[in-house]
């Protein structure tokens, strides 16, 4: 046991990881063909769309052309278009060389890798923030890296990436606001804030939560405008240069977020208007998704609600909840997907009632300081507004629509930073003969699990040779 905790501590184990994650993530890009990860058509097409546009357009589009639904959705007020309008812009260059549509994805995918490797570097930058405890800090970083949809949404074209990277930036700069205020961190912080928006609008209320914590917590230092406002003039005459880029940028996002969001709060009264306002019926019907929940709908009437509502047991809906985030986590959904066998699952309960033992016999006390307590709120905060966002779905479809364990991904590091805190203190606080016992079982449920959940080891034994298989867009969208 000692052996393993040196080889954890040690200095290598950390980069170790990192490339492991990283050639794992390269492997899983040139390996799955194009349109099986989640949405990939869907951001290709978009991406490209953006590049077909003039540059000087920005990410400004209009008149879009209805026939392109199917692919890229309705696109001229969508808020979440930051990750396709930047993506656009590398995409310019490589169309510039007449490369093969794979290579373009390849290209793509890579990038998409070097966002997820950033945002593994920053989510560790927030580790050290908050904790000391090097074996807890690292342990968390390697569980985050042996998930099997973390590494299969690095290896595809997704936003969530470009999303996970600025929200963990946003956690990151918060935490050191916390621990030392500066009116250039809290611009920074607002503009990541806007930024994660422009990239996927669900995170809002989070971040709202975020930021209002981040009020209190100035409160309690006493930090007010006046602070604020001297500081800013400070560094006005310290580093002009630095200050006028992050005030500038700050302008910049706030005109963006005023445009888009703004002004689809104050014409459609929502912040993501539906495809109806802009095309008809039938035209938004080609895009699948909307077909699908449309049909539902219609078929799901005010009567069949009431009694799915009655019917509908608080208890067993979360036991499914859980048991849908687990399945969509360590397995692949897609286009084409593999999912949990019984063997998987029986692992999976084990450990799920060694962790549950565990829990009741934690008698540890918060140790927490207030930068892990504002990280613990907002990872708490996300899987709360995740929960509530899939109930309500599931009471206005009567369907589990966007059940999927890639959305815990923002805040799964987190998540397991705060659960292995929580077993390594359990076992700290257990007298020296029960440690040994305490230990071995957790060793050996941590063992089962890893291999049972390996991704390598899922690729091989679920996917052929027709997961290599090459979609190809249609003509209007790729030329």
């Amino acid at each position: 046991m000692g052996r393993l905790r040196r080889i954890i501590l040690s200095k290598y184990f950390l980069p170790i990881v990192f490339i492991f994650f990283g050639l794992l993530a390269v492997f899983y890009a040139g390996y799955i063909g194009f349109g099986i990860p989640s949405d990939e058509n869907y951001h290709f097409g978009s991406i490209k769309y953006y590049a077909d546009q003039p540059i000087t357009t920005g990410p400004f589009t209009h008149n879009q052309d209805p026939a392109s639904i199917p692919i890229i959705r309705a696109i001229d007020r969508n808020p979440n278009y930051l990750y396709h309008y930047l993506l656009s812009l590398p995409l310019r260059g490589i169309e510039k060389l007449h490369l093969s549509q794979y290579t373009e994805v390849l290209l793509l995918r890579f990038i998409n890798i070097i966002l997820v490797m950033l945002a593994l570097y920053v989510l560790k930058r927030c580790l050290d923030e908050i904790s000391d405890d090097k074996l807890v800090k690292n342990l968390a970083i390697f569980a985050l890296s042996v998930t099997g949809m973390a590494v299969w949404v690095a290896g595809s074209i997704n936003y969530d990436n470009l999303a996970n990277l600025l929200f963990v930036l946003f956690v990151w700069v918060s935490i050191r606001i916390i621990k030392k205020p500066s009116a250039l961190l809290i611009i920074l912080a607002l503009i990541l804030a806007m930024a994660t928006t422009l990239s996927k609008s669900v995170f809002i209320p989070v971040l709202g939560i975020g930021l209002i914590a981040l009020v209190f917590a100035l409160r309690t230092k006493s930090y007010g405008f006046n602070i604020f406002y001297a500081q800013t003039k400070k560094s006005f005459r310290t580093r002009r240069l630095l200050t006028s880029s992050v005030i500038l940028t700050a302008l910049l996002f706030s005109g963006l977020i005023v445009e888009r969001i703004g002004l689809n709060l104050v014409h459609y009264q929502a912040v993501k208007p539906s495809c109806t306002k802009f095309f008809k019926v039938e035209e938004c019907r080609t895009y699948n998704v909307f077909n699908r929940n449309f049909s539902q709908k219609r078929s799901y009437n005010a009567e069949a609600k009431a009694s799915f509502i009655k019917n509908t047991n608080p208890i067993s809906f979360s036991g499914e909840w859980l048991y849908t985030m687990y399945n969509t986590l360590y397995f692949h959904l897609g286009d084409r997907r593999f999912e949990s066998r019984a063997i998987n699952q029986i692992i999976a309960f084990l450990f799920a009632i060694v962790l549950s033992v565990t829990v009741i016999l934690s008698r540890a006390k918060s140790r927490l300081n207030k930068s892990a307590k504002y990280v613990l709120l907002l990872t708490v905060s996300y899987v709360t507004a995740l929960f509530l966002y899939n109930a309500n779905t599931y009471i206005s479809f009567g369907r589990k629509y966007a059940f999927q364990g890639r959305y815990l991904l923002p805040v799964l590091g987190f998540l397991y930073f705060f659960v292995i805190l929580l077993v390594v203190n359990t076992y700290r606080n257990r007298k020296p003969s029960q440690q040994k016992v305490f230990a071995a079982i957790w060793l050996a449920a941590v063992i089962i699990f890893i291999v049972a959940h390996f991704p390598p080891l899922l690729l091989a034994k679920e996917t052929d040779s027709s997961w290599r298989q090459e979609f190809i867009l249609p003509k209007e969208i790729v030329d």
